[in-house]
C-alpha cells in the first residue's frame, strides 16, 4: 500500500494519505476538545506544535498532538548534540475504538512521515506510555520505537470513580493530603498509585540513533506492570499484597491486564 503526500503549489505539506486513511492538520480548538473528551488524561499538553487529525474516508476518528513538552532543554539532552527545536514529543494520541485493533500501528508511521516531511529540522521523536494506566507501549513496540527505561513518578491519588488527582492540586484545594481527610471527602477505596512512564524514541534521522544517551533495553511486557507499580489503599501497607491492590485499582479504572 503506497503512501502519498498532498502539497500546495509552494510544496508545503498538506496531508499524508495511505489507503483509506489521511493525516492532516486540524484546528487546535477542535483537537483540544476531542483530546479532553476522549483521552484518558482528560488534559491537553503544553507547547503543542502540530495538531493532527486522523481521518478514514474523510471522517475524523482520532487526534495526535506533537510538541516540545514541558522541559525542552532537558529533553533534548537524551540525544547528544540535539538542539531544543530538533526533536518533538508525541504528547497525546487518541484513536476511536470504532476503527478496531492494530489501527495505531498503521497510523503511527503516517504521523511520523507527516512530521518528517513538514519539518526537516526534526531528528527524533520521544513518547511515553503511562504505566499507571496499565500501558507499556505496545503500539510503540509494534512500530519499531526504541525503549530506554521506566521513569518513576510520585504518587497519584485515584478515587473509586477513577478520577486522578495530583498531591499538589489536592493541597491547594483542601490544605492537606492526609489520607483520612481525603477519604472522608472522596470515599473508599482511595488509591495512591506510585507509577511512572515507559520511555520510547524513534529516530527520523538514523544518524542520531548513535547519539542516544540511555541504553537500548528489551521491550517491557504487561507483566512488568506489577513490578513497576505500587498501589496503596491505606497506611503502612506492605508489599506482599501489592499485586492484589494493583488488580483492584485496574478494575476500578476499567483497565484490563
Amino acid at each position: 500500500m503506497t503512501t502519498t503526500f498532498e502539497r500546495t503549489k509552494n510544496n508545503d505539506l498538506l496531508a499524508v494519505h495511505k489507503g483509506d486513511f489521511t493525516v492532516k492538520l486540524v484546528l487546535p480548538k477542535l483537537a483540544n476538545k476531542i483530546i479532553c473528551k476522549n483521552h484518558y488524561s482528560k488534559t491537553v499538553a503544553k507547547g503543542v506544535l502540530y495538531h493532527l487529525g486522523i481521518f478514514k474516508k474523510e471522517h475524523l476518528y482520532g487526534i495526535a498532538q506533537f510538541g516540545y513538552g514541558i522541559m525542552p532543554m532537558h529533553t533534548c539532552q537524551w540525544v547528544s548534540g540535539t538542539k531544543k527545536d530538533e526533536y518533538l514529543e508525541l504528547n497525546r494520541l487518541w484513536i476511536s475504538d470504532i476503527l478496531g485493533k492494530n489501527t495505531e500501528s498503521f497510523v503511527i508511521p503516517m504521523l511520523l512521515k507527516f512530521v518528517r516531511e513538514k519539518n526537516s529540522k526534526i531528528k527524533w521523536i520521544i513518547s511515553f506510555a503511562d504505566g499507571a494506566m496499565g500501558k507499556v507501549g505496545t503500539i510503540y513496540q509494534a512500530t519499531n520505537f526504541i525503549y530506554t527505561g521506566f521513569r518513576k513518578d510520585g504518587g497519584i491519588w485515584t478515587t473509586k470513580e477513577g478520577k486522578r488527582m495530583h498531591s499538589v492540586s489536592l493541597w491547594h484545594k483542601h490544605g492537606t493530603i492526609k489520607r483520612n481527610v481525603l477519604e472522608r471527602i472522596y470515599g473508599k477505596p482511595l488509591f495512591k498509585v506510585f507509577g511512572g512512564q515507559y520511555r520510547y524514541f524513534f529516530f527520523i534521522d538514523k544518524k542520531y540513533a548513535k547519539k542516544l544517551v540511555p541504553k537500548k533495553l528489551p521491550y517491557p511486557k504487561i507483566e512488568d506492570t506489577f513490578q513497576n507499580l505500587v498501589v496503596k489503599t491505606g497506611y503502612a501497607q506492605n508489599s506482599t499484597k501489592n499485586k492484589s491492590r494493583i488488580e483492584q485499582y485496574f478494575t476500578t479504572i476499567g483497565v484490563k491486564i
